[in-house]
């Protein structure tokens, strides 16, 4: 890799980053501080050029407490840590799944409660836990896709050694999902949190709120209750403008769905028939 190499693909989008190597060795807080440093900010800022990375995944994991590694990780720039992930053999034992519960980025909270502004996503499929690729890939993607619904952004770790690459990428073209970069799904998760339905209020038959959507929101699409009781979802407008909708079942729950911008929704609610 060369800086080169690094604009040519900071240019097609993607972020490039230093893979730190601690030497897989537990470290104190400040040895490792010092480890980061020097391979993400001294070679990969100052030899390689990259501008500056924001997602990270520790080369091995060290042991320095919860969330003293992530604090470390923070103070250097990077917002979503996937050191967490999918790993040893000896304990997953060939089944896949989660090991958090979910599979969506959530942010770190410190022991004293505090909310740190850096999330943990999981590395929930990779070339090193035992598990056959072809069933380690497809079986999330199948749960996340079938009636299950364990939706989630599934971090993945490669080694180049095998086919593990080549079977991701055949495997998500013919079920139709999308290979984002960790960086991608920062910039989707912050404007997912960075949006807001305010000013919510509900008069028996109309529910009504604003809808603040982050301007770097992108397709962003909104859930109501598709009933109220008896009562049906019949027409949804926003800033006075009629708005299509589709109908989706989550979890058991019927649900309207619409694309969504910034501004005033009603969404009108009326009795079926009997």
């Amino acid at each position: 890799m060369t800086s080169d190499h690094v604009k040519r693909y900071e240019s097609l989008g993607f972020e490039v980053g230093v893979h730190a190597d601690t030497g897989c060795t537990d470290q104190d807080i400040s040895t490792l501080s010092s480890t980061i440093a020097e391979q993400v900010g001294n070679y990969g800022r100052q030899q390689l050029g990259i501008q500056k990375q924001e997602t990270h995944r520790l080369h091995c994991i060290p042991w320095n407490g919860w969330v003293d590694t992530v604090k470390v990780e923070r103070e250097h720039g990077i917002r979503l840590s996937l050191n967490y992930y999918y790993w040893p053999e000896s304990w997953v034992r060939g089944k896949q799944g989660f090991m958090t519960g979910s599979g969506f980025p959530m942010r770190f909270v410190d022991l004293d409660g505090e909310v740190l502004d850096i999330y943990q996503a999981a590395t929930h499929i990779v070339d090193e836990n035992g598990i056959k690729y072809p069933k380690s890939v497809g079986t999330m993607i199948d749960k996340a896709l079938g009636p299950e619904q364990f939706f989630g952004v599934f971090g993945t770790h490669y080694d180049f050694r095998d086919d593990f690459l080549s079977t991701a990428i055949q495997i998500a073209k013919d079920k139709g999902v999308a290979l984002i970069s960790a960086l991608q799904a920062l910039r989707w998760t912050d404007a997912r949190n960075n949006s807001r339905f305010e000013g919510i209020a509900w008069d028996g038959e109309k529910l009504s709120f604003d809808a603040d959507i982050h301007e770097e929101a992108d397709a962003m699409i909104a859930l109501v209750p598709l009933w109220a009781s008896d009562r049906r979802v019949s027409a949804i407008d926003c800033d006075g403008k009629e708005k299509s909708f589709s109908t989706v079942k989550i979890k058991g729950v019927d649900y309207a769905s619409l694309p969504l911008s910034s501004g005033r929704c009603n969404v009108l609610y009326k009795g079926e028939p009997s």
